[in-house]
Order: C-alpha cells, then structure tokens, then sequence
C-alpha cells in the first residue's frame, strides 16, 4: 500500500466517522428537546 492509498483510506474512514457523529448529535438532540415544546 502506498502512501496515497493510505491518505485515501484514511478520508474515507474520517468522514464515515464524522457522519456517525453527527447522526447521533442529532439523535441526541432531538431526545432532549423531545418534551420542550410539548405543550405548545
């Protein structure tokens, strides 16, 4: 494997996380303003 592979291996891998972050931020978000506007 060379270096440019690697590189490319490891933007792949970088953005598949930061995805996985932000779905569960997002997740998490939606959870804790779940009963705010309830009564609105």
């Amino acid at each position: 494997m060379d270096k440019e592979d690697l590189e490319d291996l490891l933007c792949v891998a970088f953005k598949r996380a930061m995805e996985q972050v932000n779905k569960l931020n997002e997740e998490e978000v939606a959870n804790s303003t779940k009963g705010l506007f309830a009564g609105l």
